[in-house]
């Protein structure tokens, strides 16, 4: 009975990252719009400092994608997944990452979708996971298809 609770306390956190996705999202539809190489601006939660960077997100199934942030000369690993935003009435569907950054566990929450060339483009807050935030940071993913898409235009 003990390794049967133990189970489902574990299993909660996965639940409730996909129990209220609307129905109309089709994740694997939407990973595969997703999925790719990004570069990053950003600006650090209670604080001023501005970074820049490069991320990549990769779909590995089941609402659960792996996220390589490469900023300032630092890789981390993040596990991203979609889930509802809260409070809005229409709840509509927000990509989450959790990563540890400096020392701290960090969230960010993403809006996403199309950019003129039908590249996915992501903005969103980061916030720290453990305690409170003053001042979120910000972030803003532009894709790395799309801008040597750009360039060659130049040429």
């Amino acid at each position: 009975m003990r390794f049967r609770a133990i189970g489902v306390v574990l299993l909660l956190p996965l639940l409730a990252q996909t129990a209220e996705l609307p129905a109309s999202l089709k994740v694997d539809e939407v990973a595969q719009f997703l999925s790719g190489d990004y570069a990053l601006i950003g600006k650090a939660p209670d604080s001023e400092k501005i970074y820049k960077g490069r991320i990549t997100i990769s779909y590995s199934g089941h609402n659960q994608f792996v996220v390589t942030r490469r900023i300032e000369g630092r890789t981390t690993t993040a596990k991203g997944f979609f889930d509802v935003a809260s409070p809005p009435a229409d709840k509509p569907p927000v990509f989450r990452i959790q990563f540890r950054q400096g020392g701290q566990e960090l969230e960010a929450t993403y809006l996403w979708g199309g950019d003129l060339n039908n590249y996915a483009r992501l903005t969103g807050y980061v916030y720290l996971r453990q305690r409170g935030t003053k001042s979120p940071g910000l972030e803003a993913l532009f894709p790395l298809a799309a801008l040597s898409q750009n360039d060659a235009r130049k040429k």
